[in-house]
């Protein structure tokens, strides 16, 4: 008995092999077993796996003739003595203590299935990660599951691989899961049945699986060339009987027929020329005999999956269904602006060329289609306009507008159904749907298009008249002429905070609104009726923020916001109660933990983790003071208002000088007793990609740059935190 089966099926893989086998056996988890079957491999493969088996009694070796993937799986899996099963292919590769770290988890978790993620490599050095599920959604170091998390995603909404997944051998034994014999297609029921039958499933958001692509003769990578992708009628069919056997095709009918359609239309662009038509009338077959024209399925299914299901009920041949996608692009444009229209409508009236005139200067103006890009990595070389090209018929294709945007990606995200790109800049863009790829930072956004009637019809009074003794609080922000069109959902949060300040001030830089309020948005200066306060100061940038506040109001309690972010109505409550109880102290809704070296030298800028817990009181606490920050009365040196000197020193780190400037004065920090570690934003997409934003030029550096400035400047700031540090330590 062992804790791991990890069963190999082999074909033809003598380049990979070796690697593969290495992976498996210098894994830092050493109980288990690797049970080889060679699917009548015709090169050395054989002599390989038997040379391993000599040297370590960890591997066996059985053979077959060539049955395929699947019966080789299976007659691995007659072998099996482990506790749990992995599945590898032969020329793939595994992270040296990717056993362990799954072990330990589905140990710990006790589950049925245990999911994890993968990388494939492709040609050119080119890699795509293949991950479940968005790691920063949830929270999953406990997190068990069964099928229905995500609305059913699992099911065939996800991977059908069998190799990123780990499995309980008890569970596959009681419930009979086993592959299916054919030559291709065979993991497909496979996956269905374990993802729905498994009443506890897990996941590891850790990539531990390397998924080769390069192999043109593996198994997985094998093009449908011929007759036996024909298969795919009969897979389906054999998918929807144990479906309908084990209950469960009511309740996932959608999952169940957007991915027969896609999958469908994925082999029929593969086939081999001489099988098209054949698929073709299959496929038609089936289609007509779902009989979905009365159903709501066909409106939530994917655009592409849409439109491939009506083109072949509305083709004669796979010849038409070709010429179908070509004619008329104008009607394909229309697809792009609603779902109803992909392939109904019959002209274009005067609304819809300005609307269509519209989401291209969208387009445009938010550099999301790169011409170069596109006809570079499509070869395009056709007659219309590349962009117009992709809008009626690229994206369709899959392609992508640009190396930013991806089209399947987005589309898959948010559950769009209509063009994924027009979506994002006439919808998403405004509603915070902004993962335009897989590697765009998750960040907390507001629904603008929500907010816009909340903003408009706002009445009340935002702040409070009655001062209380001698000490207001203010908050205090600014803005400049780009942002001007968004922050009026700033300003709203701050005059709708559940304690009311005494002011909201918006400092304004005469540079840069020549002409006063002329300069600025209705949208914003209705807010005056608020309670909203427009003052005018100085070009001190971003210092404009709190500088000119302290100066004009120096005996009251200042609060810093930041223009691009959304704030809840507890914010000023939670800073206000802090500062009851630490009236000395300045009060921080998000903070850095400055770190020290051994020697005592501060360490750069980017090891400073962003603070998750609360209430200590330290210099060592760094304000970020966009997120909010209560400055109390006479909380900071002197020496914060000369300009001159900040403007030498700290030109782009405000948050380094207003710091500088509380320890010179010995003021401590204190974390707000409800962080605020990540931060709601208004417009995240500029956050992301504008290179403009203050935080992108200070993430290369410039915030060490000017700590050090302050450092020279003033030595004894270094030794006043040491001697804090010390007394705490």
């Amino acid at each position: 008995m062992v804790e791991i089966s990890v069963i190999i099926p082999v074909f033809n893989s003598e380049e990979f092999l070796n690697k593969c086998l290495d992976s498996l056996l210098n894994q830092s988890f050493t109980d288990i077993e690797i049970i080889c079957v060679d699917d009548g491999s015709t090169d050395n493969s054989l002599k390989i796996l038997k040379s391993y088996a000599n040297k370590d009694d960890r591997v066996r070796v059985f053979t077959q003739e060539n049955n395929g993937a699947g019966a080789a799986r299976n007659l691995g899996l007659k072998y099996v003595n482990g506790k749990y099963i992995l599945f590898v292919d032969s020329d793939d590769w595994f992270e040296e203590d990717g056993f362990k770290s799954l072990y330990d988890k589905a140990e710990q978790l006790n589950v049925d299935l245990l999911l994890f993620d993968s990388i494939e490599h492709k040609i050119n050095n080119q890699v795509a990660e293949r991950r479940f599920f968005n790691k920063n959604e949830d929270d999953f170091s406990n997190l068990v599951f069964d099928y229905h998390y995500k609305n059913n995603k699992l099911v065939m909404g996800s991977f059908f691989v069998p190799w990123s997944k780990l499995y309980k051998t008890k569970f596959l034994v009681d419930n009979n899961i086993k592959f299916s014999e054919i030559p291709i297609f065979n993991d497909m029921y496979f996956n269905v049945a374990v993802t729905t039958l498994a009443s506890k499933i897990a996941y590891y958001p850790k990539i531990l699986y390397h998924y080769n692509k390069l192999n043109e003769s593996s198994i997985q990578a094998k093009i449908k060339s011929n007759g036996k992708a024909l298969v795919i009628i009969d897979v389906y069919k054999s998918i929807e009987s144990f479906l309908r056997k084990n209950n469960f095709y009511e309740e996932l009918e959608f999952n169940y027929l957007s991915s027969k359609i896609a999958e469908y239309r994925n082999v029929l662009n593969r086939v081999h020329e001489d099988y098209t038509e054949i698929l073709f009338n299959k496929i038609k077959e089936d289609f007509m005999n779902l009989n979905l024209s009365n159903k709501d399925i066909l409106k939530k299914l994917y655009l592409k999956r849409y439109s491939f299901y009506i083109r072949v009920l509305n083709s004669n041949s796979f010849e038409e269904l070709n010429e179908f996608n070509k004619i008329n692009p104008l009607n394909s444009i229309e697809s792009d602006i609603t779902h109803d229209n992909v392939l109904y409508a019959s002209y274009v009236d005067d609304d819809y060329v300005k609307s269509f005139e519209k989401t291209k200067d969208y387009i445009n103006k938010l550099k999301l289609f790169d011409e170069d890009y596109y006809i570079n990595n499509y070869n395009y070389n056709g007659v219309l306009d590349p962009l117009i090209d992709y809008l009626c018929d690229g994206v369709y294709k899959g392609y992508n507008p640009c190396k930013r945007f991806n089209t399947e990606f987005y589309s898959e995200e948010y559950n769009i159904t209509s063009n994924p790109l027009v979506y994002f800049v006439n919808n998403g863009y405004y509603e915070g749907k902004i993962r335009i790829n897989p590697s765009t930072k998750v960040i907390k956004s507001v629904d603008r298009l929500k907010l816009d009637d909340e903003v408009s019809n706002f009445k009340e009074v935002g702040i409070n008249h009655n001062i209380e003794g001698n000490e207001q609080i203010i908050v205090s922000l600014t803005s400049f002429p780009e942002r001007m069109d968004d922050i009026k959902y700033c300003l709203y949060s701050l005059l709708t905070q559940s304690f009311k300040p005494n002011k909201v001030i918006l400092w304004l830089a005469n540079e840069e609104f020549p002409n006063k309020e002329e300069d600025i948005p209705q949208s914003v200066l209705n807010l005056k009726e608020n309670g909203l306060t427009i003052k005018w100061c100085e070009n001190y940038r971003s210092y404009k923020k709190l500088i000119p506040t302290l100066k004009e109001y120096p005996n009251s309690c200042i609060v810093t916001a930041d223009d691009d972010l959304y704030y809840p109505k507890d914010w000023l409550q939670n800073l206000y109660e802090d500062h009851i109880n630490y009236p000395k102290n300045i009060i921080s809704t998000r903070c850095r933990n400055i770190q020290l070296d051994d020697e005592n030298n501060f360490k750069k800028y980017n090891q400073w983790k962003v603070a998750t817990e609360g209430n200590n009181i330290s210099y060592l606490n760094f304000p970020t003071n966009g997120a909010g920050t209560l400055f109390p009365p006479h909380s900071l040196n002197e020496k914060v208002t000369d300009d001159k000197l900040f403007r030498k020193l700290c030109p782009n780190t405000d948050d380094i000088w207003f710091w500088t400037m509380a320890v010179l004065n010995k003021t401590k920090i204190k974390k707000c007793k409800k962080l605020i570690p990540f931060c709601t934003y208004i417009n995240p997409y500029k956050e992301l990609y504008s290179e403009n934003t203050l935080w992108r030029k200070n993430s290369k550096g410039r915030n060490d740059t000017e700590l050090s400035n302050v450092l020279k400047e003033f030595p004894n700031i270094k030794e006043i935190v040491i001697k804090d540090n010390h007394r705490k330590g």
